[in-house]
């Protein structure tokens, strides 16, 4: 589990290390450091001091955030595997597997975790996977220091691991290096190769060499560790002491290094290491780096800065950089559990962990049951108060019906008017008027496009009376093939098909009910519906023959007809015929048909009509002048003879009965959504 704060503790031979660290999203920032150092006796560091540390430890610093422990490394069993490739569960059960095939005690006795290395794999490689394990009663002997303590460890990494972790973040190992934990009892090889890596633990003990100096200087335990840290102040004595005591240790150490290198070369392939980093208080002896240096061949350096870690300004700055090495291990296992590592081994027991998941979970348990009881007292507040508007509803129920014999006569009286048939009729009407929407809709859009206005313009001078006379003449040739006037238009609501005169009106149609002792019933008679009959009056220039009869014009009433139904008479009943419309009922479907009728024409000399003359002045008489709005004063048309007629339409809703009809209706549905939307727009214009 990542948490967001934790304490790493970090148990050494010598000392005790622990950070503190947070995590706020990507941000990692060391809140606290601090060590505790033992004092040495005669034989070395005492046991019991570790207690003492962690009482000290304790003392100085608030632990309410989680705490991860560190085991040393030491009696842990670590091996390096290839698994071929599964998915993840099967992977999990090959390594469960492998491990009771490696490691050299029955399972139950042990506790052990693994890590797939994740890299770029080939396709069919098998894949490196880390087996790490330790003794059960070894794990459980080490966390009884923090058990006495009252400190709860959520958490249990190990040294190498954690130094790992930490240089994989924070030291930018993207060129292969070696990282080396020289520590009292041990020490650690990690070889870093990109997202690769190989662990050993190493024979070379920092203690060997303070044994060998209190052999030959015949000193005690915490007099040879006093004059190893202290050769620098005398560098003549340091030399003499690092040849003869020192050097053949580290030849030791150089040797086992060269060989952990080869011994990974040959499982792996070539790999040049670049540089060598090292950790630990053994780091810190002089002369190390340099023979290091020389006899590996390569840049080898002490860990000197943080890069990738912001230090908060209550942090112990001084501490942290003289005994940066040391804290290499407290600062990567913590980094670990704050979830930003790559190696997340946790060796933790898995009762333990279920320990600590229940504790975290039952204080949340707590507020949980709380807010249920809260919940419950709600719900039963809620469930009263509805209670009593029930009971309110039931009283005022109870008042309206002691007036029922009331309400019952009154519907008695009523009983015998057929209330259907008039709100039938509403109905009818109001529907009735979407019907002649429709007709101006579709009356404006089958002439909107003709051009009407019409005009010539040519500059002459003002006494060529000739000139003058012949564009009045082209001007009113031009009205024939070009112009079209309606001199009359209306509407009315009437009856489809009209009765003939002196018939008398539809009869009505009866709607069938359930309480009809007869649904089929229907009244004898012609069936009529309710429409909407529209009357024009267009007129067009009349076609004329050369002839005179009696000094008029000859004027061809069929060819001017002819000419009257194709511009007007076809172009609106096309109009009207792609102006279908379906309206859906309840039981019944509507659309409507259009009908379009030309009656009689007749010649007309001359057009008069009232209307608004832009062009026209004060002094142009007789038309109107702009802005006038005496009816007197009207516009007279000439350029005649004009032929015209009177011309009727119905919009006649029908029902739908075929289901190829219904078909078509259903494709019209679109067309009939979006007409309805215009039809408040159409009022306003209506109404202007």
């Amino acid at each position: 589990m990542a948490f967001s704060t934790v304490w790493c503790v970090d148990i050494g031979k010598s000392a005790l290390k622990a950070a503190l660290l947070r995590r706020d999203k990507n941000n990692i920032e060391i809140l606290a450091v601090d060590k505790v150092d033992y004092t040495a006796g005669p034989e070395g560091f005492d046991a019991e001091q570790i207690k003492e540390a962690l009482t000290i430890f304790k003392s100085r610093n608030d632990l309410r955030d989680p705490v991860v422990v560190v085991h040393p490394g030491q009696g842990t069993f670590m091996r390096f595997l290839k698994i071929p490739a599964f998915d993840m569960k099967k992977l999990g059960e090959m390594v469960g597997y492998e491990a009771q095939q490696q490691i050299p005690f029955p399972l139950d006795e042990v506790i052990w975790d693994y890590h797939v290395v994740d890299r770029d794999y080939m396709s069919g490689e098998e894949q490196d996977v880390g087996l790490f394990a330790v003794r059960r009663e070894a794990v459980e002997e080490f966390l009884e220091d923090f058990t006495a303590e009252d400190i709860v460890v959520e958490s249990l990494a190990v040294s190498y691991l954690a130094l790992y972790n930490f240089a994989a973040f924070d030291l930018d190992v993207d060129q292969p290096s070696i990282i080396l934990d020289l520590g009292a009892t041990h020490t650690d090889l990690i070889l870093v190769d990109q997202e690769r890596f190989w662990i050993r633990q190493i024979p070379h003990r920092a203690e060997d060499i303070t044994q060998a100096m209190m052999q030959r200087f015949k000193l005690g335990y915490s007099e040879a560790e006093r004059l190893k840290q202290q050769m620098g102040k005398n560098p003549k004595q340091a030399a003499k002491i690092f040849q003869a005591v020192i050097q053949p240790k580290l030849r030791d150490l150089v040797q086992e290094v060269q060989r952990s290198i080869g011994y990974y070369r040959s499982q792996v392939g070539d790999a040049k290491f670049e540089r060598a980093v090292l950790f630990g208080n053994g780091a810190k002896l002089l002369g190390l780096t340099k023979y290091l240096n020389e006899h590996l061949g390569l840049p080898v350096s002490r860990v000197q800065s943080i890069n990738h870690v912001r230090l908060n300004r209550d942090v112990n700055v001084k501490l942290l950089q003289t005994q940066l090495p040391a804290f290499g291990v407290a600062l990567g296992g913590a980094l670990q559990v704050l979830g930003v590592t790559p190696c997340p081994v946790d060796l933790m027991p898995s009762e333990e962990k279920a320990k600590k998941v229940v504790s975290r979970k039952r204080k949340h348990v707590f507020f949980a049951a709380a807010i249920v009881l809260v919940c419950l007292l709600l719900s039963a507040l809620m469930v009263h108060s509805k209670l009593r508007g029930t009971h309110n509803t039931i009283d005022e129920a109870s008042d309206d019906l002691e007036s029922y014999d009331d309400t019952a006569e009154r519907v008695e009286q009523v009983k015998g008017v057929d209330l259907q048939d008039r709100i039938d009729a509403i109905v009818e009407l109001a529907v009735m008027r979407n019907h002649s929407l429709l007709g101006l809709r579709a009356f404006a859009e089958a002439f909107g496009e003709l051009k009407n206005a019409h005009t010539l313009e040519e500059e002459i001078d003002s006494e060529d009376e000739g000139r003058m006379a012949k564009l009045a003449q082209d001007y009113h040739d031009t009205l024939a093939a070009d112009r079209i006037w309606v001199a009359s238009f209306g509407m009315e609501l009437t009856e489809y098909p009209e009765p003939a005169e002196g018939e008398a009106g539809r009869p009505k149609r009866r709607v069938a009910r359930d309480d009809d002792e007869d649904e089929d019933e229907q009244d004898e008679g012609p069936q009529r519906v309710a429409a909407i009959k529209f009357r024009a009056y267009p007129v067009i220039k009349a076609i004329t023959g050369p002839e005179l009869i009696e000094g008029q014009v000859n004027v061809s009433e069929v060819d001017s007809r002819k000419r009257l139904e194709t511009v007007f008479k076809e172009r609106l009943a096309n109009q009207l015929g792609h102006a279908q419309v379906t309206k859906r009922g309840e039981d019944k479907r509507l659309t409507y048909v259009p009908d379009v009728t030309l009656g009689s024409g007749g010649t007309l000399n001359k057009i008069f009509q009232l209307g608004i003359n832009d062009d026209a002045d004060e002094s142009s008489s007789p038309r109107r002048r702009r802005g006038s709005s005496d009816p007197d004063e009207i516009t007279e048309q000439e350029g005649g003879p004009f032929y015209g007629a009177e011309a009727t339409w119905f919009i006649v809703p029908t029902e739908q009965k075929s289901d190829e009809d219904e078909e078509e209706l259903d494709e019209d549905d679109e067309y009939d959504d979006e007409y309805d939307d215009e039809y408040d727009d159409e009022d306003e214009d209506l109404d202007d």
